[in-house]
């Protein structure tokens, strides 16, 4: 079964554990990367449907958060960390808007002393958490911790 989330991400369930690998090998040669779904770091960015497909659309959300999570990608943090972009004042994506124009809109040194430390560090970060995996190494970690056969019934002895 396949459910596209809120996120924009793909839930893919009913995969066997040992299969992984081979399905994000196929999914990052695809350029689908896997994400850092169970990790402390930034999550997939949340949109609304924007200015594309919402009559009360002002601007495109989507493409925004396209362009935002092509550029974080790979982003840790000291806890799970999630964007979304909202195209107009309804915010359906759900934004904390005041935080961020105090830190960011209204503080333009700060914005640029972050903004120059954030790019410096992807150069070093951008790393895909599963395609080691699906290029075999760990291998062993994805197959059954043990297999199960039932016990073989005891002989019975004649007295």
């Amino acid at each position: 079964m396949v459910k596209v989330t809120g996120g924009q991400r793909l839930d893919i369930f009913g995969i066997k554990k040992e299969d992984l690998p081979a399905v994000w090998a196929d999914r990052n040669a695809a350029g689908m990367v896997s994400g850092h779904a169970y990790a402390k770091a930034l999550r997939t960015v949340k949109t609304c449907v924007g200015s594309n497909w919402c009559r009360f659309g002002t601007q495109d959300s989507t493409g925004l958060g396209i362009k935002t999570e092509q550029m974080t990608w790979g982003s840790f943090m000291p806890h799970k960390f999630k964007i979304a972009v909202s195209g107009c004042p309804r915010n359906c994506a759900e934004v904390g808007l005041e935080y961020i124009k105090k830190r960011i809109v209204e503080d333009v040194e700060g914005r640029v002393a972050l903004t120059a430390r954030f790019h410096f560090s992807q150069r070093f970060m951008q790393d895909d958490p599963w395609a080691k995996r699906a290029a075999g190494e760990d291998y062993k970690l994805h197959q059954h911790l043990a297999e199960i056969r039932p016990l073989a019934a005891p002989a019975l002895v004649a007295a």
